[in-house]
């Protein structure tokens, strides 16, 4: 596995968003498209990243409305601004 990069490419938001702007994808899947290589269990890799977009986009990160947790499965993208 390599190096895991220390941000979130801006493509990623918007193939996420192409795909389907309201499907939940789970933290294998936004691996995967992210980072195109296999998910291995590295959830923190995933969880570091999402919290880092929120602290840059969200006016509350503590209260997230762009990017979504769906407890249990993954996230999914919020309203739009």
């Amino acid at each position: 596995v390599g190096a895991v990069p220390h941000h979130l490419p801006v493509e990623a938001d918007q193939q996420l968003e192409k795909k389907s702007p309201k499907k939940v994808y789970t933290k294998e899947q936004i691996y995967s498209l992210v980072w195109n290589e296999a998910y291995f269990g590295d959830e923190n890799a995933v969880n570091v990243h999402i919290s880092r977009l929120r602290n840059k986009i969200e006016d509350d990160s503590r209260s997230p409305r762009y990017v979504v947790t769906v407890w249990g499965i993954g996230y999914k993208l919020g309203e739009m601004p």
